[in-house]
């Protein structure tokens, strides 16, 4: 006989592990949103940095509106990481657009040397065919490298030019003290006198001592995943703020509700998919969080706090911001080395890789074209197939691929609602369950990308199978 309450000890104690993975109702989120004390990491106010002004406006008022009802506040880790790495992430903006001027003079040179040589094999075979040795003199006196970049030169002038006009246009300079930086100024007033105080010296040390020798080793979370970084005490830093924040929850007043904002999604925040998708917060940071300060925690991602903030505290976010803040979290997530997701995937292009990856498929035709610029996530599946099939060969900075796009099952095809499609396999033909990406993808493609397509297909499920 099974006894359906729900208030065991048994329950109560691993509520978190027990309730289904899947983001939290409307009406949970709104007690945290209306009556939490809202703190965000680091992150969060690193990538006001990296947004356009409007953008960053929106949500530096939204901050304002939790801190003017007195539920701000930042531990002193938070306070301490966002001084320290500000510089560092306008370094990196710069260092970025010289990298892509650098990557256009590179495939320009590169692009003046393959059409050279395309124009030398024309010549040769102009010579072996039909010994028009003069032809093909002409030819390779014409179609140089040095030529073929000044019929380009313009075009590689104009990409040049906007960079450069994207370099000038960040409105906060590198080197700028902060007494000049309207970001740092800006987070300075929201917060106030709304950060923790510094730990003390022995504090400090037995918390890192305690993460490195303890917590870290038996996989305790936050911050496990940091443990390859290069001191103690930045390999700590997660739990440091975790620390802090279960200090200053214990002492609010009841009920105490935690509302953590971090773009941080790797294992030792959050349950992960089989293809690296959070699925939700680990239950030992709420388990955790309840025995220490008898707190409630919901964590939330950028995107999801703007949604929150708009949906419980009227806060003005336009479409254009959401679409940013997206975009910087997956921009980081690349830089960092992070797998290209399905939710990375579909708020980021991979640029100039899906033209190669077009070309080594030899996909011709304009719909398919079409359908790359607008699914990006089809975009970034041609981007891994061909590299996996041997048809390119991945840069060295590319980042790696992870999402689920083919089964050969029909009870995973009929679970995930699939669509179903048959493709060459060894042995003929046979039917496979696509992702709806990818069946957009092939059901937007023409002869004779089709067929190449469902061969690339074909390929993909034979991995997985």
């Amino acid at each position: 006989m099974t006894d359906e309450r729900s208030d065991f000890l048994l329950t109560t104690l691993f509520q978190a592990r027990l309730r289904p993975p899947g983001p939290p109702t409307s009406v949970e989120r709104e007690q945290f949103f209306r009556h939490g004390l809202v703190v965000p990491d680091a992150n969060v106010l690193l990538d006001l940095y990296r947004y356009t002004p409007l953008a960053r406006e929106q949500v530096l008022a939204l901050l304002r509106t939790v801190a003017g009802q007195g539920r701000l506040w930042v531990p002193y880790q938070v306070a301490a990481e966002f001084v320290r790495n500000r510089e560092n992430v306008r370094l990196e903006q710069l260092r970025e657009l010289s990298r892509v001027k650098r990557d256009i003079h590179e495939r320009f040179d590169t692009a003046g040397t393959a059409i050279a040589k395309a124009a030398e094999r024309v010549a040769h075979l102009l010579g072996e065919y039909a010994q028009d040795h003069q032809a093909g003199a002409r030819l390779a006196t014409e179609i140089t490298k040095e030529a073929a970049k000044a019929q380009t030169s313009t075009w590689e002038s104009v990409l040049c030019a906007h960079v450069t006009d994207l370099k000038n246009s960040l409105d906060v300079a590198v080197g700028t003290s902060h007494d000049q930086d309207p970001v740092f100024a800006a987070v300075a007033e929201i917060l106030g006198d709304q950060i923790g105080a510094q730990p003390a010296y022995e504090v400090l040390r037995a918390r890192v001592r305690d993460t490195v020798e303890y917590r870290y080793p038996n996989r305790i979370p936050p911050g496990f995943s940091d443990r390859g970084k290069g001191t103690d005490l930045e390999r700590a830093g997660d739990f440091l703020l975790w620390a802090e924040l279960l200090e200053k929850a214990r002492g609010l007043p009841c009920p105490r509700r935690v509302l953590l904002v971090s773009r941080d999604t790797k294992e030792d925040w959050y349950e992960l998919s089989p293809s690296g998708e959070p699925l939700r917060s680990l239950p030992a940071l709420h388990e955790e969080m309840a025995a220490h300060s008898d707190a409630t925690l919901l964590l939330q991602q950028p995107r999801a706090f703007l949604d929150g903030g708009q949906q419980f505290l009227n806060a003005e976010v336009s479409a254009d911001t959401y679409e940013e803040v997206v975009r910087t979290v997956a921009l980081d997530e690349v830089g960092e080395g992070v797998k290209v997701t399905e939710s990375v995937a579909a708020a980021l292009s991979p640029g100039y890789l899906v033209a190669e990856a077009q070309h080594t498929a030899g996909l011709v035709t304009e719909e398919t074209h079409r359908a790359l610029q607008v699914n990006s996530t089809f975009a970034w599946w041609l981007v891994w197939v061909t590299a996996w099939t041997g048809r390119r060969s991945p840069g060295p900075d590319e980042p790696s691929v992870s999402f689920e796009s083919t089964t050969d099952s029909p009870e995973n095809g009929a679970q995930l609602g699939w669509t179903s499609t048959e493709v060459p396999v060894a042995g003929g033909w046979a039917p496979v369950w696509i992702a709806p990406w990818l069946a957009a993808g092939l059901d937007a493609s023409r002869p004779p990308d089709t067929g190449r397509l469902k061969r690339l297909i074909g390929e993909d499920v034979s991995r997985s199978s």
